[in-house]
């Protein structure tokens, strides 16, 4: 765990929050 990139209604277009580790690739 380090950074995290906290996304609001983001790539999913959903109203909810999504957490992503950025020292971690997807």
């Amino acid at each position: 765990a380090g950074q995290y990139l906290l996304v609001i209604g983001g790539l999913d277009h959903e109203s909810t929050i999504h957490a992503y580790d950025t020292t971690t690739d997807t």
